[in-house]
């Protein structure tokens, strides 16, 4: 059954409890990475899209993070550790995802491939 929401008429949204989290993010490596293209895979990295945790508003002032790429190859360890607080709802149901990217850099510039 498809529920239609007729103009004028607004949804009552839950009182959100916001509260500050501490996260901590362990990344010990990348496994059997394939390249999309016909370069191979240099040296791997990953960002950390913080924007993604965050309202639009609030998400201009932060900047996102990413891993050092070092380890050459498909099988990488990176062996990092990121911390970050964030303020989220307390109710797991409104919590948002963070999102991550691979990238790989071709060349001494820091060219990145996804």
């Amino acid at each position: 059954m498809v529920h239609e929401i007729k103009p004028g008429v607004y949804l009552n949204m839950p009182d959100l409890k916001i509260k500050e989290f501490k996260c901590k993010v362990t990344v010990l490596g990348l496994r059997e990475l394939v390249s999309p293209g016909i370069l191979p895979i240099r040296k791997s990295y990953v960002k950390f899209n913080l924007k993604s945790l965050l309202k639009a508003e609030t998400a201009k002032g932060v900047e996102n993070i990413q891993t050092l790429p070092k380890e050459p190859g498909s099988n990488p360890n990176i062996k990092t550790k990121i911390e970050f607080e964030v303020r989220i709802s307390e109710d797991r149901t409104f919590c948002p995802q963070m999102t991550c990217d691979v990238f790989d850099q071709l060349y001494f510039e820091g060219l990145p491939q996804p």
